[in-house]
């Protein structure tokens, strides 16, 4: 769909979703081993042939995917003397993120080979059900809604059908039957591991005995990001970590596997947050608010006039769409009803170093967040393409 002159100014800057994107990173691995989806019903999924050839793959005897939550390509390439061993990885790339750049949107993207416009995952938290209960994607948590009816479409693991016996993802047992993972993970068998060395372990005995294709995931770069920064002295000790296991790990992988790192956003640090509780010209006309901080969720009766009070107050800080221009621009793709029915009337994604806030509904840990994302800048929509062979 056209973009009108409109939205494009109002975007002046943003990171738009690119083709070589999330969403098909997952279906280009299935590609590269020769792994092939149900095609029944997946109208608007990419091909994995077609995946892998967009996303620049080789093809392989197995593959990899170490996917690490937070890592950005930005905040990677600024620590580049810190990691020799991904630095031999191989030539270094970027792909875009899905919209907004957040956990719950781009793994359930990366999992189904969908936007979040279409799986529902529009942002860390929106509006569910036929009360509007203020509900957050990952946990599902009071959800009047159960997670694998939210998000219906279905994924890659349940389109593998009997191939999914030769893929295996590796993550904590915590998650086993958390809401994000009923969502996402459908279909999927699941090997747990607690730390990264053990989830390292894991991996390189599932592609020994015969795994096309292991998916191991690390989230605690995500965490020390959020609660001290990514400028901190212990979110570059943890990436340093990873690094050394990713070393390891390649001189003891087997030969004929492909290894891919990349993550599902970056991150930014924030050095002022607007409150909305002590901004009434903001908060007026407000009903609800939802998202997080970079990707602002308002729920209102009057649209128009508030994203137009937004605009005027926070100007070049924020980008300020209606849930109309979000449609229009298909930022998250072609939004769904029940997308359009749960993400809010008007969404402000925010630019430089800015967080949105309400202290009145958020958590003293939220508030005090060091390190956030979810809107379109580079920072944040930029993440890790790096493909090596063994």
């Amino acid at each position: 769909m056209a973009v009108r002159t409109t939205n494009e100014q109002v975007l002046e800057g943003a990171v738009r979703l690119d083709e070589r994107s999330l969403h098909r990173a997952l279906l280009g691995a299935c590609g590269a081993v020769g792994l092939e989806i149900d095609s029944a019903g997946a109208g608007g999924v990419t091909a994995p042939e077609q995946a892998r050839e967009i996303m620049g793959l080789p093809r392989a005897a197995r593959v990899c995917i170490i996917f690490v939550d937070g890592l950005g390509f930005h905040q990677l390439q600024a620590r580049r003397g810190h990691v020799p061993a991904i630095r031999g990885l191989g030539t270094w790339d970027f792909i875009t993120t899905v919209v907004p750049s957040t956990t719950a949107a781009a793994l359930s993207s990366f999992a189904t080979g969908r936007l979040p416009g279409e799986t529902g995952m529009v942002g860390y938290s929106v509006r569910l059900g036929a009360r509007r209960q203020l509900t957050d994607l990952i946990t599902f948590r009071n959800s009047p809604v159960p997670a694998h009816v939210w998000q219906s479409q279905p994924t890659i693991f349940e389109r593998l059908g009997e191939q999914a016996r030769d893929v295996i993802l590796i993550e904590d047992s915590a998650y086993e039957d958390s809401g994000l993972t009923r969502a996402a993970w459908r279909g999927a068998q699941a090997v747990f591991a607690t730390t990264f060395p053990d989830r390292v372990d894991a991996a390189l005995e599932q592609l020994a005995s015969g795994k096309k294709l292991v998916y191991l995931y690390w989230g605690n770069l995500d965490h020390q990001g959020h609660r001290y920064g990514v400028s901190s002295p212990r979110w570059l000790a943890e990436l340093e970590m990873i690094d050394a296991e990713i070393g390891r790990f390649m001189r003891q992988v087997p030969r004929d596997t492909l290894v891919i790192l990349t993550g599902d956003h970056g991150m930014v640090e924030d050095t002022e947050k607007i409150d909305v509780a002590h901004e009434p010209y903001l908060d007026r006309d407000v009903d609800a608010i939802a998202g997080e901080e970079r990707a602002f969720h308002l729920y209102t009766s009057d649209p128009q006039g508030v994203a137009r009070r937004w605009q005027e107050t926070l100007g070049e800080r924020a980008w300020v769409l209606t849930r109309s221009q979000i449609q229009d621009t298909q930022l998250m793709g072609a939004l769904s009803s029940r997308a359009r029915d749960a993400m809010g009337d008007v969404v402000a994604f925010a630019r430089e170093r800015t967080g949105i806030v309400d202290s009145r509904v958020l958590s003293a840990g939220a508030l005090a967040m060091k390190g956030v994302h979810g809107s379109l800048t580079p920072d944040e929509m930029h993440i890790p393409w790096i493909v090596a062979m063994s």
